[in-house]
């Protein structure tokens, strides 16, 4: 009995010393990738304080084409973006998309 108990800690400590945390790279890899979405987020963020700050200059806040130029900037970065009311000409889009931008 003490035969099979010594046997089972010992399996029970291996299982624990053998990979029970997360390993450097795995790190590593969170990191990057948090650092990445940090990254682009900031990119996103001052895409839009361009585009606010020219409406608010121009007073066309709440207008149709400022909406684009966001719409614009989320399609750049690879985002969904969604028309419940359907108000946004989606060939504008497409053109930006052809020419690479």
């Amino acid at each position: 009995m003490k035969k099979i108990w010594k046997i089972f800690v010992g399996v029970i400590f291996l299982a624990v010393c053998s990979g029970c945390g997360i390993k450097k790279e795995q790190k590593k890899t969170i990191e990057d990738t948090k650092e990445k979405i940090y990254r682009e987020c900031e990119m996103l963020a001052e895409g839009y304080r361009n585009i606010y700050e020219n409406a608010v200059k121009e007073n066309a806040l709440y207008e149709l084409s400022t909406i684009q130029k966001v719409w614009i900037i989320l399609e750049i970065m690879d985002m969904s973006v969604i028309d419940s009311y359907n108000q946004l000409d989606m060939s504008v889009i497409d053109s930006y998309n052809q020419h690479g931008y």
